[in-house]
């Protein structure tokens, strides 16, 4: 993202690849949440502290040096970006939009320093093969109450000219208190479009 500031780093042992972190600094984060925060993402190592120490200490030296007062992570450049690291579930099949990491991962990330600054739960919801009456009941009162009404698209196309843009700027108000959020510009907003609807 042009946006932020950023730096790639890769470990090597041996000639060969064994970890890699990137740098990430949000400008747009740090003003509205009034830090100097640096963030680190797309972290990864082999079980060898040697190397998860180099990764981090390069990334905190990098981000002391470009004046910020912590770093912070695994965080991307926005929050649609995976985030956090699995600390449990490791025996649970992944889910698509978030981060599945080795166990020893976050013993590596304490050793350096880092304490937890935020749970997230994920939870599995199992869909029913035959919904329930009431269900259709409560969805009727709330569809009466609030006077919705069912849209139908015949196309990707309609549904990004009529709603993209909307939509987004639906999230930047209902996330805007949500940990950690940056509020999305227009520029994101017709990033995210493309990719979420035109490339499907």
């Amino acid at each position: 993202m042009d946006f932020c500031d950023t730096a790639y780093f890769l470990a090597y042992k041996n000639n060969e690849i064994v970890g890699r972190i990137a740098g990430i600094i949000n400008p747009v984060s740090n003003e509205t949440w009034n830090q100097k925060h640096a963030r680190f993402g797309w972290v990864d190592f082999i079980d060898d502290n040697e190397v998860s120490k180099a990764l981090f200490d390069t990334a905190i030296a990098w981000a002391k040096s470009k004046g910020m007062t912590s770093i912070h992570g695994p965080l991307g450049f926005t929050d649609f970006d995976k985030e956090g690291t699995l600390i449990e579930g490791f025996d649970k099949v992944s889910t698509l939009a978030t981060i599945y990491n080795y166990p020893y991962y976050p013993k590596h990330i304490e050793q350096n320093g880092f304490v937890k600054d935020m749970d997230w739960n994920e939870y599995r919801i199992t869909v029913p093969e035959v919904f329930p009456d009431k269900y259709f009941r409560i969805a009727e009162i709330v569809k009466q109450k609030y006077k919705l009404t069912p849209k139908y698209f015949k196309s990707r196309k309609e549904v990004v000219d009529r709603y993209g843009s909307k939509i987004f700027n639906l999230l930047n108000v209902s996330y805007q208190d949500l940990y950690g959020f940056t509020k999305l510009n227009d520029k994101q907003i017709a990033f995210y479009i493309k990719l979420y609807f035109e490339n499907i």
